[in-house]
């Protein structure tokens, strides 16, 4: 009359993520860290865009610190997120290639406001 409890389904079975989600992921971790490598490169030299400074000519070169930490800090966060999301979304067998797409974005922004604020620190 009943099934036995072994037999009774405990839920719906969940779908598996296909290999199209393994393929995006591969490719958005390339570009993640890509572009994570060369903001980092690219930081390094916002403190040549001070060499013209002499004497005063409107330079502020206590600037340059917050810009490359913008980049830095930018840069480690973005890492963080992907790989805790990424984690967390293929251990619930959801996608995951959007979590370094978003971290990547968010990598270049970083970038272009490091990039502004060191703008701001050269010669006047």
């Amino acid at each position: 009359m009943f099934a036995p409890i072994a037999a009774r389904p405990c839920g719906p079975p969940r779908e598996r993520v296909g290999i199209v989600d393994a393929v995006l992921s591969v490719l958005a971790w390339a570009t993640l860290l890509v572009a994570s490598g060369y903001s980092v490169l690219v930081s390094s030299t916002f403190v040549m865009g001070t060499a013209n400074c002499r004497g005063d000519n409107g330079c502020k070169t206590d600037l340059v610190s917050p810009a490359m930490g913008t980049v830095w800090i930018g840069v480690l966060v973005a890492l963080i997120a992907a790989v805790s999301g990424s984690v967390y979304c293929i251990r619930r067998r959801w996608y995951s290639f959007y979590w370094p797409i978003i971290s990547t974005v968010v990598v270049i922004a970083c970038l272009y406001i490091g990039a502004a604020i060191a703008t701001a620190a050269g010669p006047q």
